[in-house]
């Protein structure tokens, strides 16, 4: 593997930290045109794994809840990979994973990788606090 020089580690972390503050937290879907390939694969979540999917997952995020905000705690870039540290928080008004919103508060970490060639996203793991996100909805103790 060629090593990814500088100028092109920058540009994946900015890429990946667009994708987190205009997709995720303002629901600007049309930056994942910009930013992740169309060959785009996510290894995350339980949908089809394509960028038109991802968007899918983003919009249904943001309608059960709308005012989700995600932060950028932290980052490092190598190689062709990002990995990022983020702090999600949002108020639950609409439905989530058959759960009826309960208007309550959320606040968990997520950990996030990022595969990038030519400067977009062509693959995304992420793990998130699952089980602190029901907890705070009121869902388990």
């Amino acid at each position: 593997m060629e090593r990814t020089t500088t100028l092109e580690l920058q540009k994946n972390k900015e890429s990946m930290k667009r994708i987190f503050e205009e997709a995720w937290s303002k629901g600007n879907l049309e930056v994942l045109d910009e930013v992740v390939a169309p060959s785009f694969k996510q290894h995350q979540y339980d949908r089809p794994s394509t960028r038109e999917g991802f968007k899918a997952i983003i919009q249904e995020v943001r309608t059960a809840f709308p005012d989700l905000k995600v932060t950028l705690e932290d980052s490092v870039a190598a190689d062709d990979k990002v990995w990022m540290l983020v702090t999600c928080r949002g108020t639950h008004l609409g439905q989530f994973k058959g759960l009826r919103p309960t208007g309550r508060r959320f606040e968990i970490t997520e950990v996030h990788i990022g595969r990038f060639e030519n400067g977009k996203g062509v693959e995304h793991w992420g793990v998130s606090d699952m089980a602190r996100l029901m907890e705070q909805l009121g869902v388990t103790k």
